[in-house]
């Protein structure tokens, strides 16, 4: 069962529209955590929807995906960056598909009686589309995208 989390974000180039939305793909709570505490895991993505909008028949590619995770209870803020390259499906004109990308585990704490969160977060996230080793597509999920990538670790 996958439950939406956030509006959509898209864009267009080169004959291709993306759409992208965070997703939740599992969620855990263990209630006997911390008495009115509830431990949380949950495994965040974002579901893709790529269409070929132009006449012509798209080639197989690669889509890259980098999602930044702010890290709770940090000072200072941690940052880090896991990165998911998978193969882009050739794609007929005026055909779409669906992917998830960018599967990042996350964990917190929240509390039981007034529902105040204490978990991890996804800050930033950029997907890129490539075709033969150049750049189709590429969109960020917001402009702090490149400072927020900075400071931020590696991670796989």
């Amino acid at each position: 069962m996958c439950l939406l989390i956030a509006a959509s974000l898209g864009d267009e180039a080169n004959g291709l529209l993306l759409t992208a939305q965070k997703t939740v793909l599992d969620r855990s709570k263990d209630r006997d955590a911390f008495g009115d505490w509830a431990m949380v895991q949950k495994a965040l993505a974002l579901k893709v929807i790529a269409t070929n909008t132009s006449m012509q028949d798209m080639p197989e590619g690669t889509i890259t995906c980098t999602v930044i995770v702010k890290r709770w209870g940090c000072s200072p803020p941690r940052y880090e960056a896991y990165t998911d390259k998978q193969p882009f499906p050739p794609l007929k004109a005026s055909a779409e598909t669906r992917l998830t990308v960018g599967k990042v585990k996350m964990s917190g704490y929240e509390t039981t009686n007034n529902r105040r969160e204490f978990q991890d977060s996804i800050e930033g996230w950029q997907i890129v589309v490539e075709h033969g080793g150049v750049e189709t597509l590429k969109m960020t999920s917001t402009s702090e995208y490149d400072k927020l990538l900075e400071e931020a670790k590696p991670r796989k």
